[in-house]
């Protein structure tokens, strides 16, 4: 792995009494305890007396390697032991012509050093970290919930939880799920929360702009569930679509979007609660909901009261995909494409299909 080292640029000020502050990068393959980030950038910042004692940078510059090799051990280590620090610095680098003092802000400025924001792919990240973090909503059957009979409180299950955790098994690495939410999703995914997003996502335009996808493993659309009493009542979006219909739609997602476009008349009201929405309807408090086919053949079959507007029948068209980084190097997408692909070809994937949308 190549290390690097560049120093910032500028900074002309008067040599006498001046100080002036030089920053560098040090970015390196870090294997030990929590520094294990490909790569992970650090940044070092020490003070010159005068600017011509910037030519501390030089013996930064040939010192990188040793420096680098040596920092994850014993970072825990170094602000008790700044003298040992410094004597060892000094013997390295005032042969190269940094002076006393250069040396003894260096050590001070190693002595707090932390880690910065990771510069490597994501790929790298996990490899080296034993960790897959996955980010899921836990409340969308059949791909992500909690509580499956035989199960802990807050065991994460479904079609996407299984995936994710023979994802992390590919990988031989650990899989950490992390709790999100449709209205904070994608913002979860911005701040780095998570690796990958596997949660029956739907593949759209407006993530695509901020994200990859993988290659869909699954496609439908949205349709309405309503009471089976109702069959007779709504057999059309138009016959939906009434000043006197109550839809309810869960918040933050494309079931939102897309009712809120769909219904120009008819009520709308947010239920924030995506594990007890289909009660809502069933009993009473609500006529409709705009939701994916998948999702109205496993409520339908969950309880006799609700029934498919339009069975069979789909008002759009969209896939499931799993939420990625979009990285220059494309190599975790590469990889979990890969991978998904196997999963399709050895039965793996229409198997947990089959199992968790069991009717029986």
């Amino acid at each position: 792995m190549g290390r690097t080292v560049r120093t910032k640029e500028g900074g002309h000020q008067s040599r006498a009494g001046t100080k002036v502050q030089c920053f560098i990068t040090i970015t390196s393959l870090f294997t030990n305890g929590g520094w294990a980030t490909n790569p992970d950038v650090l940044q070092i910042v020490w003070k010159c007396d005068v600017v011509a004692d910037c030519s501390c940078s030089i013996g930064i510059s040939a010192t990188t390697t040793a420096i680098v090799k040596a920092l994850p051990p014993v970072l825990p280590l170094l602000p008790e032991r700044r003298d040992q620090l410094t004597e060892a610095l000094g013997a390295r680098l005032a042969p190269l012509g940094a002076s006393a003092v250069s040396i003894a802000s260096l050590g001070e400025a190693l002595t707090v050093l932390r880690p910065g924001p990771v510069a490597g792919n994501t790929l790298d990240r996990i490899l080296t970290s034993g960790v897959l973090r996955i980010g899921t909503t836990l409340d969308y059957p059949p791909f992500s919930f909690t509580n499956a009979d035989g199960q802990p409180d807050g065991f994460p299950d479904g079609i996407d939880a299984a995936l994710a955790r023979l994802l992390a098994e590919s990988l031989d690495v650990r899989a950490e799920f992390v709790t999100t939410s449709w209205p904070t999703l994608m913002n979860d995914f911005a701040e780095g929360r998570f690796d990958i997003g596997m949660s029956g996502i739907s593949r759209t335009l407006a993530r695509a702009r901020v994200a990859a996808f993988s290659t869909a493993y699954h496609s439908g659309g949205k349709t309405p569930i309503i009471r089976c009493s109702d069959r007779s009542r709504f057999d059309s979006l138009a016959s939906i679509d009434r000043e006197d219909v109550r839809a309810v739609v869960n918040p933050g997602g494309t079931n939102e979007a897309f009712t809120r476009s769909a219904l120009t008349k008819a009520s709308i009201r947010v239920f924030d609660d995506n594990t007890r929405i289909f009660a809502e309807i069933a009993e009473g408090r609500a006529d409709v909901m705009l939701t994916d086919a998948i999702e109205v053949r496993l409520q339908t079959a969950k309880d006799p009261r609700l029934c498919a507007a339009l069975p069979g029948r789909t008002l759009t068209f969209q896939e499931k995909g799993f939420l990625l980084p979009a990285e220059p190097d494309g190599a975790w997408l590469r990889y979990v494409d890969l991978w998904l692909a196997l999963m399709q070809g050895n039965g793996t994937l229409d198997a947990l299909f089959e199992r968790y949308l069991d009717l029986r």
